[in-house]
C-alpha cells in the first residue's frame, strides 16, 4: 500500500477559539505543570488556575486538516473577573462576559497569547491579560494586558528576545503620563507578587518618524526591530535594550518609495496591509513582501519581495524576486494545492 505523504507544513492560524462553543472531537489538553500570576490583582492565582489551552493536530493521513489552538475558561474565572470589573465601575449588576483570545507572538518554545473578557452587553468594557506559554518547560504565566503605569504604544504585541539559554524577555512600546517614551520589559524571572506590577520601565529616545503602527516584530543580527507595513522598520541594539541603563535609542529605514503608503490613506488599506503585505527574518536578511491581488485570474496575482541585507541607516531595500501566484502553487509539496 503506497504511504501518503507528510504534510508538507503545519499552518495554525492567530485566532484562539473558545473551546466550549467548538465541536470538541479529536482535542487533547495542553500540559501544564505550573502556572503563575504576576501583577494580576488579588484574582490572579485563580484566573491562571482556571484558565486551559486544548488542541488538535490530526493525523498527517489528513491532509487538509489543519491544526486548531483553543482556550477554555472555568466558570470561577468568569465569574472572579466579572465581579472585579463591576467592582472598578462602581457597579453591583450581574455582568455577562465572552472570552476572545488571539496568539500574538511566538519564539522557540514560547508563545504569546491575548486573553480577553468582553462584556456582551458593552462590548468596549474589557479585561485583558497576556496568557504566556512554555512548551518546553509546560509552564503558563499571567499578566496584566496594559502596564498599569503606561500607554502601549504602536502595537499591542509584545517583542520576544532571548537573553540567554532558555530566557526571554517580552518587550512593550510605551508612554508614561506626559508622552515620556519608555520600553516596558518582563521576563519570567522577576519578583512574583500580585499586587506589584510586573513591568519593569526604561527609559527610550522619541521616535522621530510618526505616526508608526508595528505589524511585525523580530531579532536580526543582534537588533530589535518593529516593522510598520506601511513605512518601513524601526529598531534598536538588543544589548543596549538588555543591559544598558541609560535611554535606548531607534534608528530607521524607510520602505522602498514605491511601497510607502501616506499617512491619510493609511486607514484605507488597513485590511489591504494586513493580509497583503509581510514582513519578517529570513536567514541573513529581512524580507518585505507584497502580494498585488487579480481578482479576474488569482493565478496572475504577482508577488514582488524586497531584501535588507544589513540595518544602517543609509541601507536601502534590494529588489529580490517578483512572480506570479500560479508559480508558487506548482512548486514541490503545493501541488496538492493548486486547486485552491
Amino acid at each position: 500500500m503506497e504511504k501518503k505523504p507528510s504534510r508538507p507544513f503545519l499552518l495554525l492560524g492567530d485566532i484562539v477559539q473558545d473551546f466550549s462553543r467548538v465541536d470538541r472531537s479529536g482535542f487533547q489538553i495542553v500540559e501544564c505543570r505550573r502556572r503563575e500570576a504576576y501583577g494580576c490583582g488579588p484574582i490572579g492565582d485563580a484566573v491562571v488556575r482556571g484558565l486551559e489551552l486544548f488542541v488538535r493536530l490530526g493525523r498527517d493521513e489528513y491532509q487538509y486538516c489543519y491544526p486548531n489552538l483553543c482556550i477554555h475558561a472555568s466558570d470561577d474565572v468568569f465569574a472572579r473577573v466579572g465581579l472585579e470589573m463591576n467592582r472598578a465601575k462602581g457597579k453591583d449588576s450581574v455582568i455577562f462576559l465572552r472570552l476572545s483570545a488571539r496568539i500574538y507572538t511566538v519564539g522557540g518554545n514560547v508563545m504569546v497569547i491575548r486573553v480577553s473578557f468582553i462584556s456582551t452587553s458593552t462590548p468596549d468594557d474589557v479585561r485583558s491579560y497576556y496568557l504566556v506559554y512554555d512548551s518546553a518547560a509546560a509552564l503558563m504565566f499571567l499578566l496584566p494586558g496594559h502596564p498599569p503605569a503606561c500607554r502601549t504604544i504602536c502595537t499591542q504585541l509584545p517583542l520576544m528576545v532571548g537573553i540567554g539559554q532558555d530566557k526571554y524577555l517580552l518587550v512593550l512600546l510605551s508612554e508614561m503620563s506626559g508622552a515620556i517614551p519608555v520600553l516596558s520589559l518582563w521576563s519570567p524571572g522577576v519578583r512574583r507578587d500580585y499586587s506589584r506590577c510586573p513591568w519593569d520601565v526604561k527609559s527610550r529616545a522619541r521616535f522621530n518618524v510618526e505616526p508608526f503602527k508595528a505589524e511585525a516584530m523580530f531579532v536580526f543580527k543582534g537588533n530589535a526591530v518593529w516593522g510598520d507595513l506601511a513605512k518601513g522598520i524601526r529598531y534598536c541594539d538588543r544589548e543596549h535594550l538588555i543591559r544598558d541603563k541609560g535611554p535606548v535609542g531607534f534608528n530607521h529605514i524607510l520602505l522602498p518609495m514605491e511601497c510607502r503608503i501616506r499617512d491619510d490613506l493609511v486607514d484605507q488599506y488597513e485590511h489591504s496591509l494586513r493580509v497583503h503585505r509581510g514582513m519578517g527574518c529570513v536567514g541573513d536578511s529581512i524580507w518585505f513582501v507584497i502580494i498585488q491581488p487579480n481578482l479576474t485570474c488569482p493565478g496572475d496575482t504577482v508577488v514582488k519581495v524586497w531584501t535588507l541585507d544589513h540595518l544602517l541607516s543609509e541601507d536601502k531595500w534590494n529588489p529580490h524576486r517578483e512572480f506570479k501566484m500560479r508559480e508558487l502553487l506548482q512548486a514541490e509539496g503545493l501541488t496538492q494545492l493548486s486547486h485552491l
